[in-house]
């Protein structure tokens, strides 16, 4: 039984799980530890949108904290810092979101899937990030996800379309010993084969 004021150590091979069968919560004790912290307030079928707040100092956690697919609905961490989260490794599930507050920098890696947490209009994303804040480290998408940030969408189609000039480019790499219509490379011997670009 937790104290009121205890911090929780969670030893690396324990699971602390945060869960709620279907309500908003805010957990305020201070993590620590490098086991794994599994955090859901829609346990069971229920309201459609909740979120869960953790206000304690956290930057001794160096371990995973995953936000786990709600039941039913979508939830999120609510103005999250990067204090709140630590040195931990981040997965955001299917319906979950972590949502920061303005003018941070967050150094944790993160994983997100899915279409994220859902407004009155729509699902707004897995991961969004307030004005003057940034992801500083690795970010890793798993299956159909969105991003609630606007630049964020708009750097994905970037790469997508360098992504397409370089298999564009790729496909013009032809080994030097077989003749290709329009270009006259002359044949070799396999042994003396060597790619070029046209």
């Amino acid at each position: 039984m937790l104290s009121g004021t205890s911090g929780v150590s969670v030893a690396s091979d324990v699971t602390l799980k945060l869960t709620r069968d279907d309500g908003a919560f805010t957990f305020n004790r201070n993590l620590s530890g490098a086991g794994a912290v599994q955090i859901n307030p829609h346990s069971v079928s229920g309201a459609a949108s909740l979120g869960v707040t953790l206000s304690g100092d956290s930057t001794g956690f160096t371990g995973q904290m995953t936000l786990l697919a709600p039941v039913t609905g979508t939830c999120r961490l609510t103005s999250v810092t990067p204090a709140n989260l630590g040195g931990a490794t981040i997965a955001v599930e299917s319906g979950a979101q972590v949502y920061t507050v303005l003018n941070a920098t967050y150094g944790n890696a993160i994983t997100i899937a899915g279409t994220g947490f859902a407004d009155s209009a729509a699902n707004i994303g897995a991961l969004r990030l307030e004005n003057g804040s940034n992801w500083a480290d690795w970010l890793r998408l798993a299956h159909r996800y969105r991003a609630g940030d606007p630049e964020f969408d708009r750097q994905r189609l970037v790469e997508r379309r360098r992504a397409r000039r370089h298999a564009a480019n790729g496909r013009r790499w032809r080994a030097a010993g077989k003749r290709r219509a329009g270009h006259g490379a002359k044949q070799c011997e396999h042994r003396n084969a060597r790619l070029e670009r046209f």
